[in-house]
C-alpha cells in the first residue's frame, strides 16, 4: 500500500494501525523500527527526562517541560492521551506538531513497517514519530511520558539523563499486576543503571530504592508536601491534593540536571506551578446573560461572537470571585481522573471547594446576593462522566456518588468506552 499523503489520511491510518491485532507488550518493535529506518535514540543530539506513574506524570511532565522552557532552552513533550488533537501528543515549546510534519515523517514509518514486516502499534508508530521530529526540530531536551507501565513501554528505548516515578497505585492491573508491589515493578523498569531516578512520596519507595541501589541509580526521595514555594494560603488549600506533590518532584527532577535553578524567579514559579489542561480547570459559564445567547458547548462559546465574555477561566478561587456569581451562572469543572485514586482526589477537592469548609466564603458571598430573597442556595454538583471498560468501574463511581447530586453518564467515541447502560447499571449497585 502506498503511503498516503495528506494529514487526514495519515492520521486515519494511525489510528487504525493493527486494529484488532493482540498488542504484544515490549520493546522490539521499536529496536526493529529503529534499525530500519537506520535511526536510534543515541544517534539523536538531544537528552531528555523519562516520567512514569500512575497519577501524576502528565502534570509532571508538564511542569518540567514550562520549567526547562523558561530557563532558554528549546524542549520537545511527548505525552498522551490527546484530549481533542492527536498533535497535542508532539510538541516544542508549547507549538503542537504541525499536520505538514506529520505527513512527511509518518509515511516514511508506514512503509519501513511494511516493508519489514513489523506490527507496530499506534503508540509506537507515535512515539517514534516524536523521536524523529525533535531530533530534526534540534530541541535541547524532550520530556517522554510514558503510556503504560514502564518496563515494556514504547518510550522506554531512549536513555534519559533523569528518570521519575510520580505515584503508584492500581491501575491496568490486568497488564501491570494486581498488586502494588508488582506494577511498581514493572514502572521500575525504567530505572537506568546510573542514572538519577526522583521517587514521589506515594510510591513503594523501599522497593524502589532496592531496584536503585541494585541499578546504581542516584534517588531522590520527595517527602509529603511541606513547602512548595506556595505563599497563598487558599491556593495552598485549593491545590493540596493535586498540585504540591507534583511541584516537589518537578523541581526535584530540574535540580538532577541543572545547577542553581533560581526558584524564586517569578517566571520560574509560574512555569512550576503551571497545569495542563483539564487538571481541576474551572470555567465559569453564564447559561443566559441579556444580550447573549445559550450555546451547547465550551467550543461554541468561545467561538461565538455573540457570547464573548459569557465563559470564563477561573485562575484561583478567593472570596471576591464568588461573589462575581449570580443565579444564571454556573462552574463548570473539567479533570482527566481515570482511576480509584484519581477519583478520590477529585471528589475530596470538589468536596473542600463546594461543600465543605472551603466552600463557606462562596456560601456568605452568595448570602448577601440573595438576601432579598430570604434564603442562600447550596452548591449543587452535577458530575458528567464516561470511564473504559477496562477500568475498576465500581470503585470509581464510589467515590463520584459519594459527592455528585445528581449524576449524568456519557460514552466516549471509543472501542475501550463502557456503554450508558453498563454504567448505570454499575451505579445502581453502589450504595453511598
Amino acid at each position: 500500500m502506498a503511503a498516503p499523503g495528506r494529514y487526514k489520511e495519515v492520521l486515519e491510518w494511525l489510528l487504525h494501525v493493527n486494529r484488532g491485532r493482540q498488542v504484544k507488550l515490549g520493546l522490539q518493535n521499536m529496536r526493529d523500527l529503529q534499525r530500519a529506518l537506520g535511526t536510534s535514540y543515541t544517534d539523536s543530539g538531544y537528552s531528555s527526562f523519562h516520567v512514569a506513574g500512575t497519577n501524576g506524570k502528565g502534570s509532571v511532565c508538564w511542569k518540567l517541560a514550562k520549567t526547562l522552557e523558561t530557563l532558554g532552552l528549546k524542549v520537545g513533550l511527548f505525552s498522551s492521551p490527546h484530549i481533542s488533537s492527536f498533535r497535542e501528543r508532539i510538541s516544542v515549546n508549547g507549538d503542537p506538531i504541525s499536520e505538514r510534519d506529520v505527513e512527511i515523517i509518518v509515511p516514511d514509518i508506514i512503509d519501513a513497517c511494511e516493508h519489514h514486516n513489523i506490527p507496530a502499534t499506534f503508540f509506537e508508530i507515535t512515539t517514534l514519530l516524536s523521536m524523529k521530529y525533535f531530533d530534526q526540530q534540534h530541541v535541547d531536551y524532550a520530556v517522554y511520558e510514558v503510556g503504560l507501565g514502564g518496563r515494556l513501554d514504547s518510550t522506554n528505548v531512549i536513555h534519559p539523563n533523569v528518570t521519575v516515578i510520580t505515584s503508584i497505585s492500581l491501575d491496568h492491573t490486568n497488564i501491570l499486576g494486581e498488586s502494588i508491589e508488582e506494577i511498581a515493578m514493572e514502572k521500575a523498569g525504567i530505572i537506568k543503571e546510573g542514572i538519577p531516578v526522583v521517587l514521589g512520596p506515594n510510591t513503594p519507595n523501599h522497593l524502589l530504592q532496592s531496584v536503585a541501589t541494585q541499578r546504581g541509580a542516584p534517588y531522590v526521595m520527595v517527602e509529603n508536601i511541606v513547602d512548595a514555594h506556595v505563599t497563598d494560603a487558599s491556593q495552598c488549600q485549593i491545590n493540596k491534593d493535586y498540585n504540591l506533590e507534583n511541584i516537589q518532584i518537578a523541581k526535584a527532577a530540574v535540580d538532577q540536571e541543572i545547577e542553581d535553578v533560581d526558584w524564586m524567579n517569578l517566571v520560574v514559579l509560574q512555569a512550576l506551578h503551571s497545569l495542563p489542561p483539564c487538571r481541576f480547570q474551572r470555567f465559569k459559564y453564564s447559561l443566559m446573560d441579556e444580550g447573549m445567547t445559550k450555546t451547547n458547548s465550551l467550543e461554541d462559546q468561545r467561538e461565538s461572537k455573540n457570547c464573548q465574555g459569557s465563559i470564563m477561566e477561573i485562575s484561583a478561587l478567593t472570596p471576591d470571585y464568588w461573589r462575581q456569581f449570580t443565579p444564571n451562572d454556573v462552574e463548570i469543572v473539567l479533570d482527566v481522573a481515570h482511576n480509584e485514586d484519581a477519583f478520590s482526589k477529585l471528589m475530596s477537592k470538589i468536596q473542600s471547594v463546594y461543600k465543605g469548609r472551603d466552600a463557606q466564603s462562596h456560601q456568605e458571598a452568595k448570602a448577601s446576593e440573595v438576601e432579598t430573597r430570604g434564603k442562600t442556595r447550596d452548591v449543587n454538583v452535577v458530575v458528567i462522566m464516561g470511564l473504559s471498560s477496562s477500568k475498576d468501574v465500581d470503585s470509581c463511581l464510589k467515590h463520584v456518588k459519594s459527592i455528585a447530586d445528581t449524576l449524568y453518564f456519557v460514552r466516549a467515541d471509543s472501542d475501550r468506552a463502557m456503554s450508558v447502560p453498563d454504567l448505570v447499571k454499575h451505579a445502581g449497585h453502589i450504595d453511598c
